[in-house]
């Protein structure tokens, strides 16, 4: 299913923005074709990977990037759909179908009896994200999520000697007694999962908005240096790997990306880039079409750091997990 819905997804997006993205020649889902294997046979992505300059970039190159993201946010944006779920082939074009969201499916999730839609309405989205983060801590593996004692992080210690010495007596503690598949931390997750539902709600409240009333939104889950190519200027020449992209309410749609990897906040000045070129491309002169929209879609965006953190924290996308949820 993800790599039909990841073909089908790369050829509505050439055909219907200008998001670079690599170029489908042919596919195949089944194993009953000439080499033997399902595959995507697309064009290279021209240009670089980002991720060997990311580091060394400077501030105004990485401001540059990130608002050439917010514009490509604001393209899929407009690529509007009725229901929650990801694009596969239809009798007449491309239908959204099952929803391949990662919240539903990573870390073996895949394998749990969920609802997996389509949805036609953001609380049933909700519920399904949360009842894959609570089965997930009732019976899959937690692999490196221990909620009260946090794995370390490099960034905290002034080199790796320090650091492989706090990872080693890491694993040593949450051996003890199992505590990471344990019943406390389980425990400790599923009164999560609660609140998350909870704060979920009260943003929607508190932010006026009638989600539902709207539309929904086409959403790359993944935006990483991996994945983002680039030109000598620092242009951004292709996005790859749409695996997983599903329309999504656009609460969860307009987020700003973490970098270098999905699970890393980004500084305010870097968040801030993302947001003026978001909002360049909104009020630009060929797109002031609807001046409501544009205008509750740059909102939306201002109110959008709670949602990026839920969704982490749904996705298990970050090994610090109550850090996040303090944080929220």
């Amino acid at each position: 299913m993800l790599l039909e819905s990841e073909a089908v997804t790369l050829k509505y997006l050439r055909s219907n923005s200008l998001i670079p993205v690599p170029e489908v020649f042919a596919y195949s889902c089944s194993k009953e074709n000439y080499i033997g294997i399902p595959y995507i046979l697309m064009s290279k992505a021209p240009g670089s990977p980002l991720q060997p300059h990311w580091t060394h970039m400077s501030s105004d190159d990485k401001a540059k990037i990130l608002r050439q993201l917010g514009s490509i946010t604001w393209q899929l944006c407009q690529l509007k759909f009725d229901q929650i779920g990801s694009l596969f082939e239809g009798p007449r074009g491309p239908v959204i179908k099952t929803c391949l969201a990662r919240g539903l499916l990573v870390c073996e999730r895949h394998t749990l009896p969920l609802n997996r839609g389509p949805f036609t309405s953001t609380i049933d989205f909700d519920k399904a994200l949360i009842s894959a983060f609570q089965e997930h801590a009732s019976i899959l593996p937690l692999n490196a999520h221990c909620f009260l004692a946090p794995f370390p992080l490099t960034e905290e210690f002034e080199d790796s000697n320090q650091f492989e010495r706090a990872r080693d007596r890491w694993h040593d503690f949450v051996a003890i007694d199992s505590k990471i598949d344990g019943s406390d931390n389980r425990t400790d997750y599923m009164i999560v999962s609660d609140l998350l539902a909870d704060m979920r709600e009260k943003w929607v409240r508190d932010a006026s908005l009638k989600e539902d009333s709207c539309y929904f939104s086409l959403h790359h889950p993944d935006i990483s240096v991996n994945n983002i190519f680039i030109d000598e200027e620092y242009n951004i020449t292709c996005l790859i790997d749409w695996a997983f992209c599903s329309s999504v309410p656009l609460s969860l749609a307009i987020t700003e990306p973490g970098l270098p990897q999905s699970r890393h906040e980004l500084p305010e000045v870097f968040r801030e880039e993302f947001r003026r070129g978001f909002s360049e491309a909104a009020y630009s002169t060929s797109n002031r079409a609807d001046p409501a929209e544009n205008a509750l879609l740059c909102r939306i965006l201002q109110l959008s750091r709670p949602m990026w953190l839920i969704s982490r924290l749904l996705s298990f996308d970050t090994v610090v997990d109550y850090p996040v949820l303090n944080d929220l």
